[in-house]
């Protein structure tokens, strides 16, 4: 039943996002390392649909405990019951670890000055098409797509517009010291990854992701080179995703190539078993299908099987599924029958994932540390 109700139902703003990564690190640590995480998936597995009346009760009593507790909290109104109640099912029911949880995702939500992100000019980045939400699943639930070949991690002036047809060019600027060029790179981070709370908080807004539902997210390798990697903001992502409870269904990461998959057979033994069944890597040759199967043909990408056209392939063309244009992936197919690789210090290839294994929080394979909500490094400058 609970379960059912969870599927039915500017500068000012860059001031304040260093505790996306940094203040967070040290304000939520001891209260939220003993919980579910992974990507705001929770690593508990959720209510089964034959939960008692008991269980909604239980819900229902969280909802008021948190309205009690935290009722001087700026920031609890943001936060719908629906919300509230994901932090219960995301903490095996546990009214005092969900209550921590939420606790501090509100001070988190208050550290970066959450409700000033719609407000802030992403136009830019939105003009990339490097992240998007544009299509539903089957479901209903949202699709999310990150594009990498579309993403430039380091900071670099705007290009600015020559004759029509004609490329833009960078203006030229003046060579910067060590120091203002990591300042400059994490300024990046910063930026790009309150991109992604917008992202998903626009959705919301123009109500192509519904409160009752979830986000997939399509992780897209195709056509992605060495100056597309960006291990430090996706840190800096997963850092933030614990406050998102519950709202992530599925993840399709494509393509894999042996790199990728000797990193994920070591991530995954530090995950539960309900995360790992809802991280994909796909095949080249499996994308399609897979896709195919949870989208329907007019909200699916062209280049995916789809007929839906990408507006931005104008700005930044992406090589179609199975293109001989496509080059870096090497297709593993095989790979649980692969003997065990040493991958020692390949795991940076995947998300930094941090986890919950029998009750006990697991070291970040990348950092480290008792949770995810760690500092993020700056970029490497060239």
């Amino acid at each position: 039943m609970f379960k059912g109700m969870l599927r039915d139902k500017d500068a000012k703003g860059l001031a304040h996002t260093r505790s996306l990564t940094d203040s967070a690190a040290g304000n939520t640590r001891d209260s939220v390392g003993a919980m579910g995480h992974a990507g705001g998936k929770s690593s508990t597995p959720a209510l089964q649909s034959s939960s008692s009346d008991s269980e909604v009760a239980d819900a229902e009593a969280f909802v008021q405990l948190v309205k009690a507790r935290l009722k001087a909290h700026p920031y609890l109104s943001s936060l719908s019951e629906l919300d509230l109640k994901r932090f219960l099912v995301a903490n095996k029911g546990s009214s005092n670890h969900a209550l921590k949880h939420v606790q501090a995702a509100l001070d988190w939500r208050n550290a970066i000055n959450y409700k000033s992100i719609l407000n802030e000019d992403f136009s830019d980045l939105e003009a990339t098409g490097k992240l998007t939400i544009e299509s539903t699943d089957s479901q209903q639930n949202a699709v999310m797509i990150w594009q990498q070949s579309r993403h430039s991690p380091l900071p670099s002036s705007q290009p600015t517009s020559s004759a029509a047809g004609a490329p833009a060019t960078a203006p030229s600027t003046p060579k910067l010291s060590n120091r203002e060029s990591k300042e400059a790179a994490q300024a990046a981070i910063d930026r790009n990854l309150r991109f992604f709370i917008y992202t998903i908080l626009r959705a919301y807004q123009t109500h192509r992701l519904r409160t009752d539902n979830k986000l997939v997210v399509v992780i897209d390798r195709i056509g992605m080179t060495p100056a597309n990697y960006d291990q430090p903001l996706g840190k800096a992502i997963i850092a933030c995703m614990q406050f998102f409870p519950e709202q992530f269904e599925a993840y399709y990461v494509f393509p894999k190539n042996a790199v990728l998959m000797v990193a994920w057979k070591v991530t995954r033994v530090f995950l539960d078993p309900v995360t790992v069944a809802r991280i994909k890597l796909l095949g080249e040759g499996e994308v399609k299908a897979t896709l195919g199967a949870i989208i329907p043909k007019d909200e699916l990408l062209v280049r995916y099987g789809g007929t839906k056209s990408d507006v931005y392939d104008a700005v930044a063309p992406v090589p179609a599924v199975g293109s001989s244009e496509n080059q870096g992936a090497v297709d593993d197919d095989d790979d649980d029958q692969d003997d065990f690789v040493d991958a020692d210090g390949t795991a940076e290839e995947m998300l930094d994932l941090g986890s919950v294994r029998d009750g006990k929080a697991t070291p970040s394979l990348v950092t480290g540390n008792d949770s995810a909500c760690s500092p993020t490094s700056p970029a490497p400058v060239a």
